[in-house]
C-alpha cells in the first residue's frame, strides 16, 4: 500500500498530511449524477409545526442516496447555506438553515457497507455518506433560526478502514454522554469508537442562544475528518421534566420517568453520570418539584 504525504495550511502553519492512497476520500470529489427533486416543504411559518416538539435530522451528503426524503434533510451544499429544514415529524418547515459557513467541507465517502446498525434515530443510507475536511483542517456547521429553548444534540461520525479522528465541540463544549453509554472519547474515533460499536455522541441541554447552535470539528493532525448524520430535537419546550411534551408537570411525567428508567434509556439519567440510579430518580423530583417557567 503505497503512502502519500502533503502539506496543509492551517491557520498559519504547514501541518504534514499522511493518508493512504486507496482512501477514496483522498481523490478528487467527481460531480455527482443528477438527482431527481425532492417536493418542497411547506414555507417557514407554514401552521401545524410544533415548536416543542421539533425533530430536525440530516444527512450529511448524498452520494450513497436519499434518506427517507420528506423526512429527513439531505444536505449536498456542504459549505453553503440550506434553508427550511424541515421537522421529522410533520415534514414541514421549521424555518431554520444550516450553513457551512464557507469551510473547508466536501463529500466524502463513509461506511461502504452500510455495517452502522439501524437503531434508535438513526437509518440507513446516513451513514454511508458524509461532509468531510482535510487533515488537520478545521470547520462549523450553524444551525440557525431555531426557537429559543434546550436541545438535545447528536451526532454521528463512522467511517469503515480508516479511523478519522474527530473533535466535536458545540459551543466549545464537548459531548455529554454516548448513545451506548460509554466514555466520550477525545478524539473521537470513526471507525473505532463510531463504526465499530454503532456509537455517537450527544450534547444534553444545548441552549440555542438566539436561536443558533454551532457545532464545531477539528480533524487530527494525522487524519481527515467526518461528519455522516446529526439529529437537533428540543426537549420539552426547554423543560426536560416535562417527558410526555403536554406542557404541563403531571404524573403522566413521572410514570414517563419510570418507563425510560426501565427501558434503560439514558435521557433518565437526569444527574448525568452516565448510569441509571437511584440519584436520577431523586434528581428528576428536585426539578419537578422546581417546576419550569
Amino acid at each position: 500500500m503505497t503512502l502519500l504525504s502533503s502539506t496543509l495550511l492551517v491557520a498559519g502553519l504547514a501541518v504534514p498530511a499522511l493518508a493512504f492512497a486507496d482512501d477514496p476520500n483522498q481523490t478528487p470529489v467527481q460531480t455527482p449524477a443528477p438527482k431527481a427533486e425532492l417536493t418542497t416543504a411547506a414555507p417557514a411559518g407554514t401552521p401545524g409545526v410544533d415548536e416543542d416538539g421539533i425533530d430536525i435530522r440530516i444527512d450529511f451528503g448524498t452520494a450513497r442516496g436519499l434518506t427517507l426524503p420528506g423526512e429527513w434533510n439531505n444536505i449536498d451544499n456542504y459549505r453553503g447555506v440550506t434553508p427550511d429544514l424541515i421537522d421529522f415529524n410533520t415534514g414541514l418547515s421549521t424555518g431554520a438553515s444550516i450553513d457551512g459557513l464557507g469551510g473547508f467541507w466536501r463529500s466524502f465517502v463513509a461506511d461502504d457497507g452500510p455495517t452502522f446498525p439501524e437503531q434508535d434515530w438513526y437509518v440507513h443510507p446516513a451513514s454511508g455518506d458524509a461532509a468531510g475536511i482535510d487533515t488537520g483542517a478545521a470547520s462549523s456547521y450553524l444551525i440557525s433560526g431555531l426557537p429559543e429553548g434546550e436541545y438535545t444534540v447528536e451526532v454521528i461520525a463512522a467511517r469503515t478502514t480508516f479511523d478519522y479522528l474527530n473533535t466535536f465541540t458545540i459551543g466549545g463544549v464537548l459531548a455529554n454522554r454516548t448513545f451506548l453509554g460509554t466514555p466520550v472519547f477525545t478524539p473521537w474515533g470513526a471507525a473505532s469508537h463510531g463504526l465499530a460499536d454503532g456509537n455517537w455522541l450527544i450534547w444534553d441541554g444545548v441552549v440555542a442562544d438566539g436561536g443558533a447552535i454551532q457545532l464545531d470539528l477539528q480533524a487530527d493532525p494525522g487524519t481527515l475528518g467526518i461528519l455522516n448524520a446529526m439529529r437537533i430535537s428540543m426537549t420539552g419546550g426547554g423543560c426536560r421534566v416535562d417527558l410526555d411534551g403536554d406542557g404541563s408537570l403531571t404524573i403522566f411525567d413521572f410514570l414517563a420517568f419510570q418507563n425510560l428508567f426501565d427501558a434503560g434509556d439514558l435521557t433518565a439519567d437526569f444527574d448525568g453520570d452516565g448510569a441509571l440510579t437511584l440519584f436520577d430518580f431523586l434528581a428528576f423530583q428536585n426539578e419537578f418539584d422546581a417546576g419550569c417557567e
